[in-house]
């Protein structure tokens, strides 16, 4: 792009007859402060004329007002030149090559008295809310004020502002207010004359100083209690890097040697939200980057880096934090007295609803047996209950009777009657059925008794219980509700039945039931079943 922006100016000074500098700048208004101090050396309006470069012209105003901020650099021409050499730029920079990205671009300032930097001392080149900028020492800014005008030698920019002349590391860091660093090199102990980082800084040249500056290592910073002075000279030798590199020169995991003979790594990562990208040297940000100094460059990292994990990969957080990317905070932890409110919470609440089962359980109960108690033993319905007794089939017997008799008797042989019963559900069972049973009134609890079919209302059934001391096995008589033969006792329900049942076998006696069935009339028998269950 600069070459062919040379042939173009090559090509228009040709045709144009464009003139020398010292002719462009009086044709220009409010500029003769600086005309009459660069008239002053004519070595340098010769070199302006025959070579290519970008002369950057304070306003007569831009220079008044530095007279009085820096009356030392007008005090003589040494200095004087020093700052004019410090405005011109090797080769072109038309305001149309500026952008979001920082260019450092030499200058003929090579006074060793005023910058120990090889090549010459840099401007920096970058758009700053869309004008073309340029930054000098401290980051002051100097804006085109009209630009872009071409002489024989290259192009000319007229700026508002004095561009400064870049001081010592120290100087640079007390302007700019880095109080933070300040903190921590006096926790080091480099502030003192004799340290390593005193004479490091001021008399080094090209070098790049990487300094913490974070509120954390002011005052109150601990982090280096214990270490002895080597390892503290250690850690500030790893942020020293014997040559000049600005951020222009950190690409992606490039190496930076340092003076501790350890490299840094460089890690550029795209930003989400803006053109700029986001440099980590190891572990620490880059939050403040190209602070021009006379020797070199000073940047500004968030932490300290640490020269035992040299190479150390940013964390991932830290990363997503500085490229703009959404971070979800970790959840806080319930607190001690938070999990106990819980905790009682839920055990009233259990309490609650076992009292709640209990007492609906009981109230369904009473509802059952006051159903049951009310029911009368002389038409048994059809019905089913379950759990019956593995023998129970063979321990009804039916005597051979022809279908003619009007009168079935069924006996139930005691021996066999007092079958072990099957085992009981285990605890966890019957819990689960209570409950399925309280939750669910409408279906009829299972009952473990005889249960008999009769369909045709013409048949008349008789439920009577014989007395448990008839364990002889003797013909069992059948009951009657008024009559004799054997003592009866009032037809008792379903319910009833299974708990005085239970209740025998577990008694050294035997119970016995007899059921009869009786046909009025002569129609035949059509059909007659029953289950026995338990």
């Amino acid at each position: 792009m600069k070459s062919i922006y040379a042939v173009l100016l090559f090509l228009l000074v040709t045709f144009t007859n464009a003139q020398h500098i010292d002719v462009i700048l009086a044709e220009q208004d409010g500029v003769s402060l600086f005309t009459d101090l660069l008239a002053q050396w004519p070595d340098l309006v010769d070199s302006l004329n025959k070579g290519v470069h970008t002369v950057l012209v304070p306003t007569d105003a831009a220079i008044n007002e530095a007279k009085s901020l820096m009356p030392e650099i007008f005090a003589d021409n040494t200095s004087t030149r020093a700052l004019v050499e410090y405005h011109i730029l090797k080769d072109t920079h038309p305001s149309a090559s500026f952008s979001n990205r920082s260019q450092l671009v030499s200058t003929l300032l090579n006074n060793t008295a005023f910058t120990n930097v090889t090549g010459g001392q840099r401007v920096e080149l970058v758009r700053k809310d869309g004008q073309p900028t340029f930054l000098s020492a401290v980051k002051a800014e100097s804006r085109i004020s009209h630009g872009d005008v071409l002489y024989v030698g290259g192009v000319i920019h007229i700026i508002d502002a004095v561009l400064q002349i870049p001081v010592s590391v120290p100087s640079t860091i007390t302007k700019a207010k880095l109080t933070d660093l300040v903190a921590l090199l006096d926790k080091g102990n480099w502030l003192t004359p004799n340290s390593v980082a005193y004479n490091l800084t001021l008399y080094t040249p090209d070098l790049t100083i990487l300094g913490p500056n974070n509120p954390q290592y002011g005052a109150d910073f601990t982090g280096w209690n214990g270490l002895s002075q080597e390892q503290l000279d250690e850690i500030f030798l790893y942020h020293a890097v014997p040559r000049v590199i600005y951020t222009t020169d950190m690409k992606n995991n490039s190496q930076l040697p340092t003076r501790a003979n350890k490299s840094i790594t460089a890690r550029d990562y795209d930003s989400a939200t803006s053109s700029e990208s986001a440099i980590f040297l190891d572990q620490g940000l880059l939050t403040g980057a190209n602070y021009i100094t006379s020797n070199g460059v000073l940047h500004i990292l968030d932490r300290i880096l640490d020269p035992s994990h040299a190479g150390a990969t940013p964390i991932s957080s830290d990363v997503d934090a500085a490229v703009g990317l959404e971070i979800t905070q970790p959840k806080q932890g319930l607190t001690t007295a938070a999990v106990v409110g819980i905790v009682i919470g839920i055990l009233a609440i259990l309490v609650t609803a076992g009292l709640v089962l209990a007492l609906r359980i009981r109230l369904n109960r009473k509802r059952q047996l006051g159903t049951a108690g009310n029911k009368v033993s002389g038409a048994i319905s059809s019905s089913r209950y379950r759990q019956m007794p593995p023998d129970y089939q063979t321990a009804v017997q039916l005597p051979n009777t022809t279908p003619s008799r009007t009168s079935q008797h069924i006996s139930i042989i005691a021996a066999r009657a007092n079958a072990p019963l099957p085992p009981r559900p285990r605890s966890v069972a019957r819990s689960v059925a209570s409950l399925r049973g309280a939750i669910w009134p409408s279906r009829p609890p299972q009952h473990s008794i005889i249960e008999l079919d009769a369909k045709d209302a013409a048949y008349h059934v008789t439920v009577s219980e014989i007395d448990s001391s008839l364990s002889n096995g003797g013909e069992l008589r059948p009951g009657t509700a008024g009559g004799g033969g054997g003592e009866t006792r009032p037809i008792r329900t379903p319910p009833e039945l299974d708990s005085v049942e239970r209740m025998r076998r577990h008694s050294s006696g035997h119970s016995h039931v007899s059921i009869t069935i009786q046909n009025h009339g002569d129609r035949p028998i059509k059909h007659i079943g029953f289950q026995a269950q338990y």
